[in-house]
């Protein structure tokens, strides 16, 4: 299943949440059904509430950072292009959302806590990232969506392992196309948790696509505003932003 929160464009103050499927949304409240609405009657929302904590892994060696999980957005958002940096760019990664607390987990137990994955994509200053202040690089925005995609359609049982296909488009050109393929995030989960406990919509972050910055593609410079970015994965769905 593909899972999401909404509203409806003639009703913006209501929240709904929903099943993605055949290009419409089936409105659920998680024990009946409630409707079903057409793409353009509805404005998708970030899959989740504000996270209460934010861990993007690194494969080799696994470690992990945090992230600030007080500034994120979801599917068609627009972000002002700071000030700050003279190379607006991003990184791509994939998400898993936990649906419950999970302390010590092993790796089996860590399956149990995952609802689903989403993509995320992280804002970055790439002309802060060799500096002495390289933190700064990261302390912009992420975003995530479309939907959470349920394990059961994004890999199979006898191969937990995750991977996907992503292409990237800045305003409908594509920059670069790649397999994502990474570690189980039953691995993250179980280090993790060892440390401290996995929460309830927490985000454990799969390591980034490794892709050039975008002065170094076809691109041949950063973000300005007025960029579309289109992030397309074959499980996970489309997430779109917009730099204004």
């Amino acid at each position: 299943m593909q899972l999401c929160r909404f509203v409806l464009r003639d009703d913006p103050d209501t929240l709904k949440s929903g099943i993605f499927h055949d290009n419409r949304l089936f409105e659920t409240d998680g024990r009946q059904a409630l409707g079903v609405h057409e793409l353009s009657k509805i404005i998708l929302l970030p899959p989740i509430v504000q996270p209460p904590s934010v861990r993007v892994f690194n494969d080799s060696p696994l470690s992990w950072t945090y992230r600030n999980p007080s500034i994120f957005m979801g599917p068609l958002a627009e972000f002002d292009a700071p000030i700050t940096t003279k190379l607006l760019d991003f990184d791509v990664h994939v998400c898993a959302i936990i649906k419950d607390r999970g302390d010590s987990l092993s790796t089996e137990e860590a399956t149990d806590v995952i609802l689903g994955y989403s993509l995320y994509i992280a804002f970055v200053a790439a002309d802060q990232e060799t500096t002495e202040l390289g933190a700064k690089a990261f302390d912009y925005p992420f975003a995530i969506g479309p939907f959470i995609s349920t394990p059961d359609i994004v890999h199979g049982e006898q191969d937990p392992t995750f991977k996907t296909q992503i292409s990237v488009k800045i305003n409908g050109d594509e920059i670069f196309a790649e397999k994502l393929e990474h570690a189980r995030f039953e691995d993250y989960l179980c280090a993790a948790s060892q440390s401290m406990p996995v929460l309830a919509s927490e985000l454990i972050v799969g390591q980034k696509l490794e892709a050039p910055r975008l002065h170094r593609t076809s691109l041949n410079r950063s973000l300005r505003p007025g960029d579309a970015i289109q992030i397309q994965s074959d499980t996970l769905g489309i997430l779109t932003l917009k730099i204004v």
